[in-house]
């Protein structure tokens, strides 16, 4: 006699949700995937129209793993769907030596024997005109396997990829409760109309919904948000003009992290081709913490101000003049680290969430260890080192095998 399929809710349909559907729905796994807006959208950590991918991980040596996987499936769903994913090919990492950036992607190039180039700055300046300020004795680290992906295509394919697998995806409703019951879970939703709401009993609960992730877990993992440190910022991604595009080209300015002598990180890339070609996009890592009634407002002078401050000097074409931007939050945790796996004995609830900025490159990779861990039991991904019971006192525990 077989088996009924493992019944899944994923809350939230971003990046990280749409593709911990996709791989569920793959594994036969009966999915119903909820997001309170219609993905993709900006309300979320996945604004801004592009990312940079890399597997040259500063931030854990772990995530180079996770990054090829996603890698892999996304060249695969490329293939299949003929969705241009991969803007641009290529990408950089930059500052001094000594710094997180270059000495964190040098570990992980190491450790995991990536193809990487180390260039001096004289080296640099001759080769990508778009970082002709390079200060000597700063170094880049080149990526030929990194590059530059169209958000809305990553998670437009994922969640097509959803639905063509099975999975049952709703948009425009709002979870107002989850529980756990015997064998299970509960969830209760409402929609836009007075009588368009329900529930939704469940064997497993997946929370992919980002910022939104923080106002459920009290009740499902109590201690954990607390233990955490886990916060939402806001990052504003920033598009700038430039008074003379000539180098200033993706090709001359492929996406990068570049670390500044101040430790402020820029970050960006340059003219798309067929985009106008005096917009270049940049932006500083500079979150500021959302406001305390929740609610993501549009961008203020002083949201700007650390990247008007900076970019001209580290690229003198560009000006100190925002053309257009959006705020961008997403959540952090105490150690800047992913949560990722169950956060109860019985495996009912799992959390997949701490973007901590630098999380959309990993999302294809994490939907399958969480795919993996709820259909299989173990993942065959280094994730054990992000699962929540690294928090003491949440009762949370880790991917078995992760």
């Amino acid at each position: 006699m077989s088996r009924a399929p493992v019944r899944v809710v994923v809350v939230g349909l971003g990046a990280w949700g749409a593709h911990v559907a996709w791989r569920l729905a793959r594994r036969g796994a009966d999915v119903v995937g909820l997001d309170r807006h219609a993905p993709p959208h900006g309300f979320g950590s996945s604004g801004g129209a592009t990312r940079m991918f890399r597997t040259a991980c500063l931030e854990h040596p772990d995530l180079v793993e996770v990054a090829r996987r996603s890698d892999e499936l996304w060249r695969g769903l490329a293939d299949r769907s003929g969705r241009r994913l991969r803007v641009s090919d290529g990408g950089m990492l930059l500052g001094p030596p000594d710094g997180p950036v270059v000495s964190g992607a040098r570990l992980a190039a190491r450790l995991h024997g990536l193809p990487v180039e180390v260039l001096e700055a004289a080296d640099v300046r001759r080769r990508y005109p778009g970082h002709a300020t390079l200060p000597d004795g700063h170094l880049a680290v080149v990526e030929p396997e990194a590059a530059l992906l169209d958000v809305d295509q990553v998670i437009r394919g994922a969640l097509e990829q959803a639905r063509d697998a099975g999975a049952r995806l709703r948009t425009g409703v709002t979870v107002r409760r989850a529980e756990r019951r015997a064998g299970g879970v509960r969830v209760e939703w409402s929609g836009h109309g007075p009588d368009d709401g329900g529930t939704i009993d469940a064997d497993v609960l997946v929370l992919a919904a980002g910022v939104g992730n923080a106002g459920l877990l009290p009740d499902l993992a109590p201690g954990l948000v607390q233990a955490a440190g886990w916060r939402t910022v806001v990052m504003p991604m920033t598009f700038l003009r430039v008074d003379d595009p000539a180098g200033l080209g993706v090709d001359d300015l492929p996406v990068f992290m570049r670390e500044l002598d101040d430790g402020r990180v820029l970050w960006g890339h340059g003219v798309l081709p067929g985009a106008d070609p005096t917009v270049v996009k940049l932006g500083v890592e500079a979150a500021t913490p959302l406001p305390p009634d929740g609610e993501v407002r549009p961008l203020a002078p002083q949201d700007w101000a650390p990247v008007l401050e900076r970019a001209p000097v580290a690229f003198p074409g560009v000006r100190a003049e925002g053309v257009t931007g959006a705020a961008c939050p997403y959540d952090r945790t105490r150690d800047g680290q992913f949560v990722i796996g169950p956060v109860d004995d019985g495996r009912q609830v799992w959390v997949a969430g701490g973007c901590n900025a630098h999380g959309f490159k990993h999302s294809a990779g994490i939907g399958e260890a969480v795919a993996e861990g709820i259909v299989e039991g173990r993942t065959s991904l280094p994730v054990g080192a992000f699962a929540p019971d690294r928090f003491a006192g949440t009762g949370a525990h880790a991917v078995v095998g992760g």
